[in-house]
């Protein structure tokens, strides 16, 4: 009879917004909102200057991507058009702290494909562009959240050089 309980504190959690990783997440209040991941969408489709491709951004739930991904990318080369799906926030399964950044993650990595969408495709090598593309947006992301020393820093280390 211990079993039941189980099942009831689970189906309890499940149903009260619980995400997996044990945090709980409001359908009322966004996590990421759309507003917010186009922002990121605009900030680095121009660094990496793909301006010139009208690109929507969706968030979508768990079911309306391939199992264990994160987000996905569909263009059209002709008409310079292209859609990024990403996972809505209610279906991670990390802290809530840490899902933000990931989203963003996610929309660079998407955005290097659509970089790469001019060369050929190769499905044997699919795994290798994967690998690549995670590492680069991974260094990307790092070089954005370093912050610039300050003028007073690059002024002594100038100083401490002889220059």
């Amino acid at each position: 009879m211990q079993f039941w309980p189980a099942i009831f504190l689970a189906a309890a959690v499940t149903a009260f917004g619980a995400s997996p990783s044990g945090e709980r997440i409001d359908d009322s209040v966004a996590l990421v909102s759309q507003l917010q991941a186009e922002e990121w969408l605009r900030v680095w489709q121009k660094r990496l200057s793909l301006e010139d491709w009208k690109v929507e951004l969706r968030i979508v739930r768990s079911w309306e991507l391939k199992p264990d991904t994160l987000g996905n990318l569909r263009w059209n080369s002709t008409a310079r058009t292209a859609t990024i799906r990403v996972l809505d926030p209610v279906d991670y399964d990390l802290p809530l702290a840490k899902i933000p950044r990931d989203i963003e993650m996610t929309i660079v990595h998407e955005l290097l494909h659509l970089q790469l969408s001019v060369l050929p495709k190769d499905s044997s090598k699919k795994a290798d562009e994967e690998r690549v593309v995670t590492r680069i947006a991974e260094a990307l992301m790092n070089l954005d959240k370093e912050r610039p020393p300050a003028p007073a820093t690059l002024s002594r280390i100038g100083a401490e050089a002889g220059q």
